[in-house]
This record gives C-alpha cells, sequence and structure tokens, in this order.
C-alpha cells in the first residue's frame, strides 16, 4: 500500500485551527501524519504575517529539508556497515529502494534539492 505524507495540520475537506491538531480524525490510513515542535514553530514563523521574503525562504527550505527526510525514512532498509576512516566498523542502515523525485513546477521545486541531496 502507498503511503502518503503529509506534515500540514489542516484537512482539506473542513479546515482547522492549528491549535486544534488533535481532530485528524478524517485521515485515511494511508495518511501519516508528521509533526513535532520544531516543524509547528517553523510554520508558525512562515504563517506570519511580518515573517520578510528572507526569513520566509530560510525557514521554508528547512521545512522542506525536514519532511524530505522524514519521508526517506519510511523507505525499506537493511543493515549496513562500513569501515570509518579510523578503521573501526560502523553498523548503519542503507535505503534498499531506489527514489525518484518528480518535478511539480506549480510547487516552485521546492522540494527537489533536499531530495536530491
Amino acid at each position: 500500500k502507498d503511503n502518503i505524507f503529509n506534515m500540514t495540520t489542516q484537512s482539506s475537506a473542513k479546515k482547522q485551527k492549528l491549535s486544534d491538531v488533535d481532530v485528524l480524525s478524517p485521515w485515511p490510513e494511508n495518511v501519516i501524519l508528521v509533526e513535532n515542535a520544531a516543524q509547528r514553530a517553523l510554520f508558525t514563523a512562515i504563517r506570519n504575517k511580518d515573517c520578510t521574503f528572507q526569513e520566509f525562504k530560510i525557514k521554508a527550505d528547512r521545512l522542506m529539508r525536514m519532511f524530505a527526510e522524514s519521508c526517506l525514512s519510511f523507505l525499506p532498509q537493511e543493515p549496513l556497515t562500513v569501515t570509518t576512516p579510523t578503521d573501526a566498523p560502523y553498523h548503519g542502515l542503507k535505503i534498499t529502494q531506489h527514489v525518484c523525485a518528480v518535478s511539480i513546477m506549480r510547487a516552485g521545486d521546492s522540494l527537489l534539492v533536499p531530495i536530491c541531496a
């Protein structure tokens, strides 16, 4: 089953106040709500009417990086041991599925750089 990732706290069918995050029952079972305090603080900052363009760009770019990393964490992984520059073994993970990023021009390619990085 494909997963749809969504970081917002608003339902498209029924607009909710940001403070009403407990009212999330309308989400289908294949939607995973990804939210934490850092994301909420960034959303608050970019929604502020006094937010400058430079501040908006920096915080929105950070949100996109956080979103991309969160989505990538749901991909299949397998254990992988590598050797560090000090010849010590490091037991980590390797993503086993290839990622294909599709550019959405209307969104200004907002996720293209974080996914490709």
